[in-house]
């Protein structure tokens, strides 16, 4: 994947997760005791999804094309 592409489907990512929290943010607004907790627990496992995208789309937009190939090449940890 090129260095553009990879961004573009991050930020991608990050449009679909900022939409996923929107509705789960929806449904803990009516929902029982227990689900309400359920749903936070959802949102702030996106939200910590949206954190680590945000870092990778930082490093990618920061990369020379040299270091792009190298970070391309690793395995990914986030």
């Amino acid at each position: 994947m090129q260095h553009q592409e990879m961004i573009e489907k991050l930020h991608g990512r990050l449009h679909d997760w900022n939409q996923e929290i929107d509705k789960l943010e929806a449904k803990a607004n009516v929902a029982s005791a227990n689900a309400k907790a359920e749903y936070r627990e959802s949102i702030e496992h996106l939200r910590a999804r949206k954190e680590q995208a945000k870092t990778r789309i930082d490093e990618l937009q920061n990369a020379s094309d040299e270091a792009w190939m190298i970070l391309n090449k690793a395995p990914n940890k986030h």
